[in-house]
């Protein structure tokens, strides 16, 4: 919820600065672009785990994933050894967003100021 997606073909271009030699530099792909429409609801991180869910489901073919990279960004392996199973995932994201909602609490004594 508060995003919104459509299917984007592109085509990956040499940024100076940034990136010199993209990956599929030059060649048409098909990717999703993300439109947040509600900042208030949208959450980053469920939003990323349910797209891997959806790409490992629909294309387990073409999905390679780089474990060291995915834990790292993550913070654990959980996530990889639960990708097999949707019932876990959903679960871990119950789990994620009540351990957002622990931290934002507890961080409100810390902020300059108020919302």
């Amino acid at each position: 919820s508060g995003v919104n997606f459509r299917s984007k073909i592109f085509t990956p271009r040499s940024i100076q600065g940034t990136v010199l030699k993209p990956k599929y530099r030059d060649q048409k792909c098909d990717g999703i672009e993300i439109t947040v429409t509600d900042r208030n609801l949208f959450s980053p991180v469920v939003t990323g785990i349910e797209l891997l869910l959806t790409i490992s489901v629909l294309y387990p073919e073409k999905l390679i994933i780089k474990e060291a990279g995915i834990n790292r960004l993550f913070g654990s392996n959980r996530l990889i050894k639960l990708l097999e199973n949707t019932a876990a995932v959903n679960q871990l994201i119950d789990v994620i967003n009540t351990e957002s909602d622990q931290f934002r609490i507890a961080a409100k004594k810390f902020f300059l100021y108020n919302n």
